[in-house]
């Protein structure tokens, strides 16, 4: 059963047209990302990273 979702269709054009805009280029993504949130205005949310726990040994 194939159904699509037009609220996935609408992410996944979004996706596209962003990543065509940029030429494909991961860096220049991150990039205009980065100056889309500093012309936002908002503050990012920055966690200081977790301690990882230690991996449990299988018995």
């Amino acid at each position: 059963m194939s159904h699509k979702d037009p609220i996935i269709e609408e992410i996944h054009a979004a996706r596209e047209e962003i990543a065509r805009e940029a030429d494909y280029d991961l860096e220049k993504m991150l990039e205009r990302a980065r100056e889309r949130q500093a012309a936002s205005g908002l503050r990012a949310v920055r966690l200081p990273p977790r301690e990882a726990e230690p991996a449990k040994k299988a018995s």
